[in-house]
């Protein structure tokens, strides 16, 4: 197992029993973020910023360290590197970006930060697109990477998911306070009428979790 871990200011990796190599020192406001084998994402705060840096390992031995974000928000580990926001406003609306091997991708603009998801397997990142704050919904996206595609439009609030193609959300919500709850399974379908709310957890991917 891989860890990062903060003394005082300073942040190390280890893995399993081996010493613990520093990764990055002098740094207040320093914070842990995730290891694999080979790379290590970690963030720190000065003020009301928060930036993002990456740095390669091999072995004991940390590379040179680069920054990727000077304003992230919302880190999030998938398969292979992590998503972040960027560029958030009051409304929690940015930029979804993916970053692997130290590279940044952008997935799509005016993504809704609270609602961002990742399959089990993290190769797959749900989203909600044109959030409106008067309504409470927007239009429900995946993304393996490059440009979203569309599930389905005016979800309300957020959704719940179960696994790839098992997806439940309500829509038509009305000012009674109840709404029409749809399934996702590759289509979409009515499966309950009048439901007030609906449970949501957000799913993390943990590479470690056979």
């Amino acid at each position: 197992r891989r860890v990062l871990f903060r003394s005082k200011s300073i942040l190390y990796y280890q893995k399993g029993t081996k010493d613990a190599a520093k990764v990055a020192d002098d740094l207040e406001g320093v914070s842990a973020g995730f290891a694999s084998e080979s790379e290590v994402y970690f963030y720190y705060t000065d003020g009301s910023k928060q930036t993002l840096k990456y740095a390669k390992i091999s072995g004991a031995k940390v590379g040179k360290i680069t920054q990727l974000s000077d304003d992230y928000k919302n880190l999030i580990r998938v398969d292979g590197g992590v998503l972040f926001t960027s560029e958030v406003n009051s409304s929690y609306v940015g930029t979804l970006n993916i970053a692997k091997n130290g590279k940044v991708k952008k997935i799509d603009d005016d993504v809704y930060t609270s609602s961002v998801t990742v399959s089990n397997n993290g190769k797959k990142y749900y989203y909600l697109k044109g959030y409106s704050t008067s309504k409470y919904t927007g239009d429900l996206y995946v993304s393996s990477g490059a440009a979203g595609k569309k599930i389905d439009t005016d979800v309300y609030r957020n959704f719940t998911y179960v696994k790839d193609n098992l997806i439940y959300y309500l829509k038509d919500y009305s000012s009674k306070g109840k709404g029409d709850l749809y399934r996702y399974t590759g289509k979409a379908t009515k499966v309950a009428e009048d439901v007030s709310s609906l449970k949501n957890t957000p799913n993390y991917y943990n590479p470690d979790k056979k």
